[in-house]
């Protein structure tokens, strides 16, 4: 994992050490039950979670509290928040539903990424304790009741196969619509916890082989699982499908270890893997927090400096595995009392949530300014560069919900969906006079601009807009998804055919250059030809625009800034300077619908540079105590609005009805 981490070569899908973690885990907790209950007739649940809670939770509320203390001193206010509260997700083994909520990319490794995103692992391994000693309950007590004469291993395996047969056809068949939450989702990993599960549920005398084919079966199944880490990449639609190779390959490395010893699987185990499997725990829960925090203090480090970052974690590692979680794992004093592990946990768990608390409330904020204080676009070049800030408006740490009143109406669609709401109608809802805004978010920030001037003008506006779809006549590739974006061609055609239908006096429209491109049924990876293809497809869409009879203007888009403006105004309000950056920088890309637009005659070019940026080159963060930026791609509704007057400058005065 950590060579995975640092982005080392030939490690790219060295995520798959967590499939062989679930199944180890499926394996090796349904065994320690069963061969309970085969010797008792029982098995206790308060032992059971008595002995997790020593095992697990010290450990973790260490990690939990130190990260607190280092997200205090070291994070940017903007971003201490988020962090605090994936704190209190994982103190309560749920974050990986936050994660999941939040359509997170867990092969991004940005500075933005939480350092506690690994931790999913360990809720969806927890949220597996919880529930399978119970369902494992149920099969003892039929089996103790009704069918004694039949092995409990029998009497167990049906309902677990089923569970199991259930999530993995739910992790392929969903994975296409799921996107990135399919990754931290709990029903489609529970699969691989059955898996291991049904291993340990084969009586040891059927798994019994000659050498040649144990040995033979081991090696096939290292090699099997060694390519999967090598060859998959983030592209890989995972789990899926995708994941049956590193999960039944750990399966049959399990089931050979269980029917016979084999040299092969003693040279696995020697003296220094088996003492880097006690510590794994502690390492795993360590290496991520100081990769991130490394980031945070020395800024982007290369794959040499995070693998460094991760192997030096090994040290407050073997630290913690000494002093914190060997000892409470063997203490006598807790296992005679399975109460006091429970009071151990409560305690623990109300110790982090109250530290998370005090960080999250301790938190400098910038206060919000009052609208009659907000000037936005109006001073850009009438005054000098504002250098500070004591009230704003939106608050930095809420600016990602900045998006005005289209955005709140649900009028960009989904990335699953092919159409959009049809009652997207804003400015002077009765007028004869249409104009349609169409596009993605980057077409659909331009509207609290827009339906100033609508309202101004007499003019009646349908927003047609759709997540992450560009206009241009091509086939993207959705990353989320990880396969061809098929929603968008559909909801483009859909939308074409809509605006055909409204007869509209003007069609308003902006794209960005950043979409990967399917070509032939592939990702096209050359950066100029995927461009030459995006801007063909633009002017492909714009003569269909054209042939509809209405006036097509086409908006430049708008700056990019390397780094994230937000964090950087939570941080620095009295130097403002620091948070902006040159129109070389904020427009680093080729402006390929402008480009586009020259090739289609009668389509009119607005360039967005003199909103955003001064005639010095400079592109402020802040300008008259708006923030300019949502994120590192789109612009606040706030300041949007105050654009008003420069989009109306730019857009005809007078429109003909058309219908």
């Amino acid at each position: 994992m950590i060579a995975y981490h640092a982005s080392i070569p030939g490690f790219s899908g060295g995520y798959v050490a967590l499939d062989l973690f679930f199944v180890l885990s499926g394996f090796l907790i349904t065994g320690l039950l069963l061969v309970e209950a085969e010797n008792t007739g029982r098995f206790s649940i308060l032992q059971f979670f008595a002995r997790r809670i020593r095992r697990l939770l010290p450990a973790l509320f260490l990690v939990l509290g130190v990260v607190v203390a280092a997200a205090w001193v070291f994070m940017n206010p903007l971003h201490r928040p988020g962090l605090i509260k994936d704190v209190v997700f994982a103190n309560f083994y749920v974050v990986n539903w936050r994660f999941a909520e939040q359509q997170i990319d867990y092969q991004a490794r940005s500075d933005q990424v939480s350092a506690l995103q690994h931790t999913w692992s360990l809720s969806v391994e927890e949220q597996f304790y919880f529930v399978w000693p119970f369902l494992l309950l149920i099969a003892v007590w039929w089996w103790h009741r009704r069918h004694q004469h039949r092995s409990l291993r029998a009497a167990a395996f049906v309902p677990v196969a089923a569970i199991g047969v259930a999530s993995l056809a739910y992790s392929i068949l969903r994975s296409d619509d799921l996107g990135y939450a399919s990754y931290f989702a709990t029903f489609p990993r529970i699969w691989e916890f059955a898996l291991g599960a049904m291993v340990a549920m084969i009586p040891p005398h059927w798994l019994r082989m000659p050498r040649w084919l144990g040995t033979a079966l081991v090696v096939g199944a290292i090699i099997a699982f060694v390519t999967s880490a090598a060859v998959y990449n983030e592209t890989t639609n995972y789990p899926g499908a995708a994941a049956l190779v590193p999960t039944l390959a750990t399966a049959v490395i399990v089931a050979v270890g269980v029917g016979r010893s084999l040299p092969i699987l003693h040279a696995i185990g020697n003296r220094v893997t088996r003492y880097v499997g006690r510590i794994s725990y502690s390492w795993y829960l360590w290496h991520w927090p100081f990769i991130i925090f490394a980031v945070y203090l020395w800024g982007p480090l290369n794959m040499w400096q995070k693998l460094l970052a991760g192997l030096l974690s090994v040290i407050p590692a073997i630290i913690a595995f000494s002093t914190v979680e060997e000892p409470l794992r063997r203490s006598r004093w807790l296992a005679t009392r399975p109460v006091r592990n429970y009071r151990m946990a409560l305690a623990g768990t109300v110790v982090v949530a109250t530290f998370a608390g005090i960080a999250w409330s301790s938190t400098p904020s910038l206060k919000v300014a009052d609208l009659a204080d907000v000037q936005g676009a109006a001073v850009l070049e009438a005054h000098p560069l504002q250098r500070t800030v004591r009230a704003i408006r939106p608050n930095p740490r809420s600016a990602v919900r900045d998006r005005g009143e289209a955005d709140k109406a649900g009028c960009l669609a989904e990335q699953t969906d092919t159409r959009s709401k049809t009652s997207c109608v804003f400015g002077v809802k009765d007028s004869p006079t249409t104009v349609v805004l169409f596009g993605d978010s980057h077409a659909a920030h331009w509207f609290p601009a827009l339906n100033v001037v609508a309202k101004q003008r007499n003019w009646r506006v349908v927003v047609l807009a759709k997540s992450g779809c560009t206009t241009a006549s091509v086939t993207p590739y959705n990353t989320q998804f990880k396969r061809p974006y098929r929603e968008c061609p559909t909801w483009r055609n859909w939308a074409l055919s809509r605006i055909a239908k409204l007869e509209p006096s003007m069609v308003i429209t902006s794209g960005p250059a950043f979409f990967d491109v399917m070509q032939n049924g592939s990702i096209v990876t050359d950066d100029a030809a995927r461009l030459r293809l995006l801007q063909a497809g633009y002017a492909t869409t714009y003569r269909k625009l054209k042939r509809t009879g209405a006036r097509i203007v086409v908006i430049g888009d708008t700056p990019r800034p390397k780094n994230d403006p937000r964090a950087c105004v939570a941080k620095n309000p009295d130097q403002l300077a620091q948070c902006a950056f040159t129109t070389r920088e904020g427009y680093d890309f080729r402006p390929v619908d402008l480009l586009a637009a020259r090739r289609v005659k009668g389509v009119s070019r607005v360039a967005s540079r003199s909103a955003f940026c001064r005639r010095n080159g400079v592109c402020p963060a802040v300008v008259g105590n708006a923030l300019v930026y949502r994120n590192a791609g789109h612009i606040t509704a706030t300041y949007m609005r105050t654009l008003s007057p420069w989009l109306g400058r730019r857009l005809p005065k007078t429109l003909e009805p058309r219908s």
